[in-house]
């Protein structure tokens, strides 16, 4: 992998984090007590939290609690 192409991978990256961050308002209380919640589903389910959340892929499944 060129340099460049690193650099466009990270990009990437960073604009995801951010994406997710301002969902959440930047607050890292909310976006965890989403992730909980994502796991009490998922074992709800009885499914692995990386099976549930691979199963919302391409979804807009991780939303802010209200």
């Amino acid at each position: 992998m060129h340099k460049t192409d690193e650099d466009a991978v990270m990009d990437e990256v960073y604009a995801n984090r951010r994406e997710i961050s301002m969902r959440f308002g930047n607050d890292p209380k909310r976006y965890i007590a989403c992730i909980r919640d994502m796991k009490r589903r998922a074992k709800e389910a009885g499914v692995s939290f990386l099976k549930y959340c691979k199963s919302f892929a391409g979804t807009d499944a991780m939303q802010p609690l209200t």
